[in-house]
């Protein structure tokens, strides 16, 4: 790579994000010398996840968005910065499965950014119009919400969280 990366070229270098994600970075050598280079896998991808949900390749998106959730979670400075990153992670996942047409998961992705920390001021909103948009019986939809707390797990023991919502995995 010739030049910095910024947002006017970032969309003609997939091949170079995919490149950072596979390197070897030594957390321990880099903590307290570089946010930029310890979340370096977590910048590309992200960049990756939001070139392919503009380019709508959505299945593309998913897996970088969920791999942004799974391997690459970013390492902040304060935890707030890490709430807000997940937060617009979910949102993100939330209108790739909306552009999927894959109701459930539309849902499922709204309802952790109903925890109340402000960051996604519309959840409510959003959720309710996908119900309404969707013909979802509120009843049925309020027993499918109830079901899937009692599937609230932290299975990893790293602040990965998964629910189950009418047959779905949803990680947050």
């Amino acid at each position: 790579m010739t030049q910095k990366l910024d947002r006017t070229n970032i969309r003609k270098l997939t091949e170079e994000l995919g490149y950072f994600l596979d390197l070897k970075i030594d957390e321990k050598a880099w903590k307290y010398k570089s946010d930029e280079v310890i979340n370096l896998k977590h910048t590309a991808s992200h960049a990756l996840a939001d070139i392919y949900f503009g380019n709508a390749n959505y299945k593309l998106a998913e897996k970088y968005f969920l791999r942004l959730l799974l391997d690459f979670r970013i390492v902040p400075a304060a935890c707030t910065t890490a709430q807000k990153d997940a937060n617009r992670i979910i949102y993100d996942l939330n209108m790739v499965y909306g552009k999927m047409g894959k109701t459930d998961e539309t849902l499922g992705y709204l309802i952790p950014l109903l925890n109340g920390n402000g960051s996604i001021n519309s959840a409510s909103e959003l959720l309710n119009a996908c119900i309404e948009k969707n013909k979802i019986d509120k009843k049925s939809f309020k027993k499918q919400l109830n079901d899937s707390f009692s599937t609230l797990d932290n299975i990893r023991g790293d602040g990965t969280y998964t629910f189950i919502f009418n047959g779905k995995i949803i990680l947050f």
